[in-house]
């Protein structure tokens, strides 16, 4: 990735995506890494573990648009992973989930196209396909957000990147899993075969590459993740720490689904496959057909030997077990 004298922001800076990220961006000619977040304490955390002058941090929240303006100013590219991501929460409090996701996304594209700034990533997710919960749905309205401003505006650049569950990343499934399995506590599990895609962090940050180098302004990019069911993934992590298997299952809520989905039916009749990436056009290029099927999570099931070399080249997991 050539970040040569660039500028760059992440917002969200202090989340596992945007902590792996900046470690990542440290090891190349950036000129300025600014992590934009509104958790003071994990602020302090990472000033903490990351000693390094190109680091600067902005404490603010992407609501409110001056402490956002101060720190979009002078930047070239823009990381937007900041968001309001857990679903149980968001189902209780959904117009905070709006405020962020949605609003906050609209803040942060006034602002970049009012400081011309070159290029925005924009981290979406599976969930905001085909969406049946407030998370999900504030993360689908974001996308038709950035859609809709790229129709109108032809600067800044502004790419959207779509997976599943990053292994191991804070407050997902696996983490749940490993403190349960070491604490001996019983592991609740929703519904029968629910199954979910997975990839690594090192993947995650790949994705976010190439969208940055080869995406094209209103495109969505999506890493070709592969799934696991959630009995699956607890049963070779009780294996893997030598550990009793212990689990209920309940039925799915209703704000869960049974299956995620990356890419409809839909999106797949304009979409262009390369070897690891989905890419979605802009549906006003005057683009031809192409007749790719959706992507679902069952479609996709590793098998045990894939999901355990997945599971092992991940950095977050290994710190984590």
């Amino acid at each position: 990735m050539n970040l040569l004298g660039k500028k760059i922001l992440i917002t969200g800076g202090t989340g596992s995506f945007g902590e792996a990220f900046l470690r990542h961006c440290l090891q190349t000619d950036v000129k300025e890494i600014r992590i934009f977040s509104r958790d003071e304490k994990k602020q302090h955390d990472l000033r903490k573990k990351i000693s390094d002058k190109r680091v600067r941090y902005f404490l603010g929240d992407i609501r409110d648009s001056q402490s956002l303006f101060d720190a979009v100013y002078g930047v070239h590219y823009i990381f937007h992973a900041a968001a309001y991501k857990h679903v149980v929460y968001m189902e209780e409090f959904p117009i905070e989930a709006i405020k962020t996701n949605v609003i906050g996304t609209e803040n942060l594209i006034q602002i970049a196209i009012q400081l011309h700034i070159e290029k925005i990533i924009f981290l979406s997710t599976d969930k905001a396909v085909e969406p049946i919960n407030v998370m999900g749905t504030t993360k689908a309205l974001m996308e038709k957000v950035i859609l809709s401003k790229a129709k109108h505006y032809a600067k800044p650049e502004m790419v959207i990147v779509r997976y599943g569950n990053v292994l191991a990343s804070r407050g997902s499934v696996i983490p749940m899993m490993v403190d349960a399995l070491k604490t001996g506590r019983k592991m609740i599990l929703n519904g029968q075969n629910t199954s979910r895609f997975f990839m690594t962090i090192q993947e995650s940050i790949q994705l976010v590459e190439e969208a940055l180098q080869r995406g094209k302004h209103g495109e969505i990019w999506i890493h070709k993740a592969q799934a696991t069911t959630l009995k699956s993934l607890y049963t070779f992590l009780a294996r893997k720490l030598n550990k009793s298997i212990a689990f209920e299952e309940r039925i799915l809520p209703t704000n869960e689904k049974e299956h995620e989905i990356l890419m409809t039916t839909q999106e797949g009749a304009f979409a262009i496959e390369e070897n690891n990436y989905f890419i979605i056009p802009k549906l006003d290029s005057h683009v031809k057909p192409t007749g790719l099927k959706a992507y679902t999570s069952i479609d996709h099931l590793m098998s045990e030997e894939s999901l355990k070399n997945l599971l092992e080249k991940d950095a977050l997991l290994n710190g984590l077990l």
